[in-house]
């Protein structure tokens, strides 16, 4: 109840956030605590690392984490708690938005996730997104700033008309080589502009300098809406906004979300399937869905990924949400299974934070709905709280797992085969927005089962919003 974040309280923050101009590279110390012996312990049999710094061609028996980023938040300041490969608590608040010193020159906003598998374990990597713009990398062990790095240059103001590259997701090659996918569109910029947005932007995560890019402006497309101010009927462009990536040894898969700059309008469902050596994007329909920006790793898998669509919100997003697995083959992806939500209308609509549990199956959330009432206060539907579900994309088969006080609170969670341990982070809070719950645990069980373990509160004030591993 009295951390405060920037020196004031939480909840009445709003951090001013100075941003670095240029490429940062300190390696100081800041303000937090290393972690001794991070690392350190040798990985089980059945670990092998996956996509390290030197790792050409991964290995993709998912590794044992050396730890997981749980990032808590009201959407105005965030904390970052590590929890050990057990789930047990390795150190709580390692990072916050009140850190700063000369080797932290960017406060971080409210605006905060970790990369979905990045390829580095033995480094945090943070990315803050609209309008801040940066990447940070930290070693757990020593608390260094390895280097920050903003995602586009400077922009001669910062106000709200700037580009802003709005960096969605990370993923670490090599020494030299690493990826951001950028969400942000310079609608003024020209061909040749590197800053262009739309696109994956090669960076230097050791010299932290901005490097190539490969662009996804020749997947934009077209779509119908309504004009807000004529009410008449207009095509406008849809761009291919891109999101999550997932590595599979040389190709990335990168989830596409295709929408207008309003956001009014939605083209067709696709993934975005990057060749790094020639460095060249194709992109791959699914037919049916839309907004299809999230992209999962299948649990020790080589050669799948999962896609959740959410579908086109301003319409009805059943009619084009659904999942899928891709399976990628000859330098060329498939749909191997796909599930419709059109087409199982008594079904939850399970397509929000997705976790792989290995296979076809996955755990999902049924986002809930705030309900309806007439103009005289009358309830026309009832509220509804999120829930999650473990859902069979082969078969559509779904079974609840819990549910949440209330709607938005699921976030996205993270699975460690190798212990079984799945962790979902519940954002429910009081009337005063303190948090009621936490990170819930899960065990895989020999039957297959989710069996509930403890729920592990990692702040007093800050709701859990996402939990990844290192």
């Amino acid at each position: 109840m009295n951390k405060t974040y920037c020196g004031l309280p939480s909840r009445e923050l709003l951090c001013v956030i100075g941003v670095c101009a240029l490429a940062c590279s300190p390696a100081e110390r800041t303000d937090i605590d290393g972690i001794e012996g991070f690392g350190d312990e040798a990985p089980s049999e059945d670990s092998t690392a996956a996509g390290g710094s030197s790792a050409a061609e991964p290995s993709f028996v998912d590794p044992e984490p050396l730890a997981f980023g749980v990032v808590a938040g009201d959407r105005t300041v965030v904390s970052i708690t590590l929890l050990q490969p057990d789930g047990d608590m390795l150190a709580q608040d390692f990072i916050n938005s009140g850190s700063a010193s000369t080797g932290l020159v960017t406060a971080l906003s409210g605006d905060v996730v970790l990369p979905t598998r990045s390829g580095d374990p033995g480094v945090l990597t943070i990315l803050d997104r609209f309008r801040t713009d940066v990447i940070t990398r930290i070693d757990p062990r020593t608390a260094e700033v390895l280097g920050q790095l903003k995602t586009h240059a400077p922009n001669e103001s910062d106000d709200a008309s700037s580009f802003s590259s709005n960096p969605q997701d990370y993923v670490h090659i090599s020494d030299d080589e690493a990826w951001i996918t950028r969400f942000g569109v310079n609608a003024s910029a020209d061909a040749d502009d590197p800053d262009r947005g739309v696109d994956l932007l090669r960076i230097d995560p050791t010299n932290f300098e901005r490097g190539e890019r490969i662009s996804l402006w020749h997947l934009n497309g077209e779509a119908e809406r309504q004009n807000p101010d004529t009410m008449e009927t207009e095509m406008v462009t849809v761009y291919a906004k891109p999101s999550s990536i997932v590595r599979l040894t040389d190709r990335l898969v990168v989830g596409i979300a295709s929408l207008s700059l309003t956001f009014d309008a939605a083209g067709k469902g696709m993934v975005a399937l990057v060749d790094l050596k020639t460095q060249s994007a194709e992109g791959f329909e699914l037919p049916e869905l839309q907004n299809c920006g999230t992209v999962v790793p299948v649990v020790d898998d080589a050669t799948r990924v999962i896609v959740a669509c959410s579908g086109f919100f301003r319409g009805v997003p059943r009619d084009t949400a659904g999942l899928a697995i891709l399976h990628l083959e000859n330098g060329a992806l498939e749909i191997e299974h796909v599930w419709r939500g059109k087409d199982d209308v008594d079904a939850p609509l399970s397509v929000s934070s997705v976790v792989s549990l290995g296979g076809s199956e996955v755990v999902a959330v049924a986002t809930g709905s705030f309900g309806s009432t007439d103009d005289a206060g009358n309830e026309i539907e009832p509220a509804t709280n999120d829930t999650m579900y473990v859902v069979d994309v082969a078969t559509g088969e779904q079974t609840e797992l819990f549910q949440a006080s209330g709607q938005f609170k699921i976030g996205s969670g993270a699975f460690n085969p190798r212990k079984g341990l799945l962790l979902v982070p519940d954002a429910s809070v009081n009337a005063e927005g303190l948090p009621t719950a936490g990170v819930r645990t899960f065990r895989r069980m020999e039957n297959g089962s989710l069996a509930r373990g403890d729920t592990i509160k990692t702040d007093e004030v800050l709701p859990p919003r996402l939990v990844r591993p290192l």
